[in-house]
């Protein structure tokens, strides 16, 4: 993407550099200087040079794993699953965990699953998440009706740990790690 305005100078200036074009008189000074070959790969090579540099600091710092997504890859054994509530699915991207309930936004969520029957189900069935991540308002969050949903959390979960204001559960039977 960050070669695309070179590669749009480039093809002004070849366009703009037709013998018509260059007769003109009157053109301000920087025009005439943009429309030479020269400046147009002088141009397009500033553009690679920062765009490269760029990708390289970006890479070497690598990625940081915010508080919870850590806290959870610390804890979690990699057989388990997690559901992260109404949002974040980084949380699980970043903890390489998978989540038996298929809608992690918030949207799609009041779109496709709005009485949380679905959630419900995923929650008191034998292939309930071993995790569920929640903000500090529970399943009722984002001013869902999370009603039978909490009665599920609260009958197969309890709340081992508070991070970065995620409320972090897992399964009564699990064994605490």
């Amino acid at each position: 993407i960050c070669l695309i305005p070179g590669l749009v100078l480039a093809v002004s200036v070849s366009v703009g550099s037709t013998p018509r074009a260059r007769d003109r008189e009157g053109s301000p000074l920087p025009l005439r200087i943009l429309r030479s070959p020269v400046a147009s790969l002088a141009y397009c090579g500033v553009v690679a040079a920062i765009s490269l540099t760029t990708t390289i600091a970006v890479t070497s710092q690598g990625t940081t794993a915010d508080p919870t997504s850590a806290w959870l890859a610390a804890n979690a054994a990699p057989s388990d699953t997690a559901l992260v509530a109404y949002g974040r699915p980084s949380i699980l991207q970043e903890t390489g965990l998978s989540s038996p309930y298929p809608y992690l936004w918030s949207l799609i969520v009041r779109v496709k699953d709005p009485d949380l029957t679905l959630l419900t189900s995923t929650l008191a069935g034998a292939g309930r998440p071993d995790w569920i991540v929640t903000g500090t308002g529970g399943l009722r969050s984002w001013g869902i009706d999370a009603t039978t949903g909490e009665q599920q959390l609260t009958e197969h979960y309890r709340q081992v740990a508070v991070v970065d204001d995620h409320l972090i559960y897992l399964q009564r039977a699990h064994p605490l790690p």
